[in-house]
């Protein structure tokens, strides 16, 4: 069979609604929303990347602005050898996908372990990974994006430590 692994969740207080994200092990990514009760599912799941390689350790937030939702994941579909991380907007009522994926993260090295949150009062979302640079240290580092799936600004370093930094914490 099909494992269902590394999901994640977040829960949207206008629908009453939970909005799950999960890995197959064929791969691909999906989501699918929830009633608050955990009795019916709201929407039907959706696969939001089915690229070539591996789409993995997704992330989601909702958007109150807005009333959608940003899955963000790691995936290797751009085939240079590297995982990268990737967004996805979805919306609340069907589950549609709002646009394609497009690129949060794509530097030298590899980053994982995405991590968002959105700020009503910056109207973004924040997406924090860790990333492995080119001189074999991690470093945390985050980039923000816009409601529309635009970044703000460049990738920023939240913190440099030496070695192996820890995933960051919900």
């Amino acid at each position: 069979g099909t494992d269902i692994t590394n999901s994640d969740l977040c829960y949207n207080s206008n629908a009453d609604e939970y909005f799950v994200s999960y890995e197959s092990s064929n791969s691909n990514l999906f989501a699918f929303g929830v009633d608050g009760g955990m009795t019916a599912m709201t929407t039907p799941v959706v696969t939001v990347s089915s690229a070539a390689n591996t789409q993995e350790l997704s992330a989601v937030a909702w958007n109150s602005s807005a009333n959608e939702y940003l899955i963000v994941f790691e995936s290797g579909q751009d085939g240079a050898g590297n995982d990268n991380l990737y967004g996805q907007r979805i919306e609340p009522a069907d589950g549609g996908l709002l646009g394609s994926n497009f690129v949060v993260a794509n530097q030298a090295g590899h980053e994982q372990d995405p991590e968002t949150s959105f700020n009503v009062a910056c109207n973004s979302f924040l997406v924090v990974f860790d990333h492995l640079t080119g001189d074999g240290d991690w470093e945390i580092e985050a980039q923000e994006v816009n409601p529309d799936g635009t970044l703000d600004g460049g990738i920023f370093a939240v913190s440099l430590l030496v070695g192996r930094a820890l995933a960051p914490v919900e």
